[in-house]
Formats: structure tokens, C-alpha cells, sequence
């Protein structure tokens, strides 16, 4: 197994960990860092990039803080094949926020708070929707990888 951290893991941040168990590449959370603005406020996804023996398969959000899915619409924009595993009280949030921290990034460049550009917008994070799979709580499900799964693209 491996594990790497992408994001912060001593402060509220940019909360993003990265495990590969056998072949299959796992991303817990995909936060943002409230702190930052623009790309900085990002996990370290180039990491990833940087190993082409790194997979990313699978997603798993573990709740609805901004700083545990606010980079979401950026990771699947870089990775469009992954699938992106909730419960069910989370996606409803989700399908929430991420547009409105599209609408708040936005409004801060409007009203010239920040220079950083909007790493998304509402359309891009309303989209989204489709990569979701929302699961009950308490019910097992699996995570194969790419080489294990023959439907993963469906």
C-alpha cells in the first residue's frame, strides 16, 4: 500500500490523501484550503501527474466541508474517468455548494477581493453531477480498478 498526502493534514486545508492498494488508486476527499486563493488553495494533484503508476480510480468524500470537496470540480476536470463515491445527505450538499463557492469565487474577482481567477464555474460544478455515486450509510460497496473492473467506463 502506499499513501501520500496532497493537501494539509495539521490545519483545516486543503484535506486530499492519495492511497494505492494493489492496482487501485484511491483519493480520499478533495478539499480546498480556505486560506488560500486560486490555484494555491488546490492539493497537490501534480503529484499524481508526476506517476504514471499512480492511478486514480476511485474518490471517496467523506463529508461536505468546502475544505474536503471544494477542489472537486478541478480534480475530475483532470482526471474525467474517476468516480466519485458519497452518501447521499452528502451529494444533496454538494450539488449545493460547489456551485455556490463557483458564484463566491467569481464575486470576488468581480469586486476585486482577489486577482486569483475562478478555478471553476457554476456550470462546470452543476455538471459534475454525473461522476457521483451516492451509497447508503453503513453499506459496503466495492472499488476495483481500472484493470478490474471491464464497466468502469460506464
Amino acid at each position: 500500500m502506499l499513501y501520500v498526502g496532497l493537501g494539509s493534514s495539521e490545519d483545516i486545508g486543503a484535506s486530499c490523501h492519495y492511497l494505492k492498494i494493489n492496482d487501485t488508486g484511491i483519493m480520499l476527499d478533495s478539499g480546498m484550503d480556505p486560506e488560500e486563493e486560486g490555484v494555491d488553495a488546490l492539493p497537490e494533484f501534480a503529484l499524481i501527474d508526476k506517476h504514471p503508476d499512480w492511478p486514480l480510480d476511485h474518490v471517496l468524500i467523506t463529508h461536505a466541508h468546502h475544505d474536503h470537496i471544494g477542489s472537486l470540480p478541478v480534480l475530475v476536470q483532470r482526471q474525467p474517468h474517476v468516480k466519485v463515491h458519497m452518501t447521499k445527505p452528502t451529494r444533496r450538499l454538494v450539488d449545493i455548494l460547489l456551485p455556490a463557492s463557483a458564484k463566491l469565487q467569481r464575486r470576488r474577482v468581480l469586486e476585486g477581493s482577489t486577482t486569483a481567477a475562478p478555478l471553476f464555474t457554476r456550470e462546470q460544478a452543476e455538471a459534475l453531477s454525473y461522476v457521483y455515486l451516492a451509497h447508503d450509510l453503513d453499506t459496503p460497496f466495492d472499488l476495483p480498478g481500472l484493470d478490474e473492473d471491464p464497466e468502469f467506463f460506464t
